[in-house]
């Protein structure tokens, strides 16, 4: 989840736009932008939990965030060459908040609820915690660093994990709405020789 890059977004998003062009002014209002647009999504996210299947949302989470935030590099390394694409960042990084939020976002805080059955489930949730606090912290620290040494290559991890995670949940990660837990943890037992549906 964090090395999809959504905290270097919502840390340094400010400096991101400031890179691409924008006044200090208008990269502050920028950013309040992907705030308010964050807060909004997030505000739909029972909604479409309840409506849409937990794989369908995540397929289209990962897949959109890869494809914005490839974009969002092309519109990093070509700044100079067109005037507009400060604008044009804007908006590939409201469109990769907005996917982040209806799947990769909020589902990972909840999966392995339902993915391990009751004795497995405290080490998995903290493991899944600790795994997203400790990312947290490294993109945290080394983005910076990283923005100065790759430029405008620095989303490319990101676009690489978000391509990973697409595979993963394509391939590994069943359906858990509406199935029991029981039912769920059987389909994964087999780890990466897991069939999923």
């Amino acid at each position: 989840q964090q090395l999809a890059g959504i905290n270097a977004v919502f840390y340094y998003s400010v400096s991101i736009f400031e890179s691409v062009g924008l006044s200090t002014m208008s990269a502050k209002f920028a950013n309040l932008g992907v705030g308010i647009l964050s807060l909004f999504m997030c505000s739909w996210t029972p909604y479409l939990m309840g409506r849409f299947n937990r794989r369908t949302l995540s397929l289209l989470s990962c897949s959109g965030c890869a494809v914005s935030l490839l974009c969002l590099t092309l519109v990093m390394y070509f700044k100079d060459a067109v005037f507009w694409f400060g604008y044009v960042c804007i908006v590939t990084i409201l469109l990769y908040v907005a996917f982040f939020q209806v799947g990769i976002g909020p589902i990972p805080y909840f999966i392995g609820s339902e993915l391990f059955e009751i004795s497995p489930r405290p080490a998995a949730m903290a493991l899944g915690s600790l795994s997203s606090w400790g990312c947290n912290f490294l993109i945290g620290m080394l983005f910076p660093a990283l923005q100065t040494i790759w430029g405008a290559f620095v989303f490319l991890p990101c676009v690489i994990t978000c391509v990973a995670l697409t595979l993963l949940v394509r391939f590994y990660l069943p359906e858990t709405q509406g199935r029991d837990v029981t039912h769920v943890a059987a389909l994964v037992s087999n780890g990466f020789k897991s069939k999923v549906t």
